[in-house]
This record gives structure tokens, C-alpha cells and sequence, in this order.
């Protein structure tokens, strides 16, 4: 009798184990998962960027991009707030202007009309350009969505996650 004593007292023991074992390995799990969602969504930011970020993550940087119709676009930024603009190979010349976190460019040239923008810094190298007309909602911009045009740096690869979702 002694030994079936010992052998349920080792199986109880080994249960006892085993639900502390799946109780460490949920609680394991519960952490890596929460880890990971909040890293998948770290590079959504939940404000537009400053004009000081806005002049330093841009300016004086060559981007490429995109509009939501799937039409490219690249600009180089310049320092002294000049834009040289190219969509479908046609260069035009900008002025680029800051109103506080506000991006505006005008053209001389009638070709491209130019606008305002807030800027959200997605990753490393995404940045989505919403138009003070926009019509995206803050939930939308929350979660880079309904955006008017996204860019990267041009001389590296995009870290954008998703294309436009209307």
C-alpha cells in the first residue's frame, strides 16, 4: 500500500506541477502576445509630428511615395524650403512653408495644385501625409488609414506596413 501511496502522491504532485506549468506557460503566452501587438502597432504614432520634427525627419532628404490611386511621387526636400517635385517625370519647382505642425507646398507651375498637410510618422521610414481638407477622421489617422499621400526615404527601403485602405 505504501508504494500506490507513493505513486499518488508523486501523480498529485506531478498535476499540481503541471497546472502551475500551464498557469506560467498562459501567463508567458499572455506577455508575448501583448508584446508583440504593442510592437506591430509602436509605429503608429497618435499625433501628427511638430514642425521641428516635420524639418528635421524631412528636410534636406530625398522621399518617394505614393498617392492612394497608386500613382508615385518623389520630392527632395531642401533646407532652404525649396521643393523640386516629379510625378510621371514631370519636374516642378515648390516653396515649402511650415505653420506649426502644418506642411503646405504651392508650385509655380499650374500642374500641380500643392496643399497642406499633417504629418504622421509611421516607422522608421513611413510617413503618411494627411490634407488639412481630408476628410480622414482621428480613428483613421490613429491607425494610418484614409491617408492622401505616404513617403519614405528615397535611398531606403520603406517600412510602411499596408497600402492605402479606403
Amino acid at each position: 500500500m505504501t508504494t500506490f501511496n507513493n505513486i499518488a502522491g508523486f501523480i498529485n504532485r506531478l498535476t499540481e506541477m503541471s497546472k502551475k506549468m500551464s498557469r506560467l506557460l498562459f501567463i508567458s503566452l499572455f506577455i508575448l502576445l501583448g508584446f508583440v501587438n504593442s510592437t506591430a502597432h509602436a509605429q503608429l504614432t497618435l499625433k501628427p509630428l511638430s514642425g521641428s520634427e516635420i524639418r528635421s525627419f524631412m528636410f534636406g532628404r530625398l522621399m518617394s511615395g505614393e498617392y492612394p490611386d497608386g500613382n508615385q511621387w518623389a520630392e527632395r526636400f531642401n533646407r532652404n524650403g525649396t521643393s523640386d517635385y516629379s510625378e510621371n517625370g514631370k519636374p516642378i519647382r515648390g516653396q515649402m512653408t511650415l505653420n506649426g505642425n502644418i506642411l503646405c507646398f504651392t508650385y509655380a507651375s499650374n500642374q500641380s495644385s500643392g496643399g497642406c498637410f499633417e504629418v504622421w510618422k509611421r516607422g522608421p521610414n513611413c510617413f503618411d501625409f494627411y490634407a488639412t481638407r481630408s476628410g480622414a477622421n482621428l480613428d483613421q489617422r490613429n491607425f494610418g488609414q484614409g491617408w492622401d499621400a505616404r513617403g519614405w526615404y528615397a535611398n531606403q527601403p520603406s517600412t510602411c506596413v499596408s497600402e492605402q485602405i479606403s
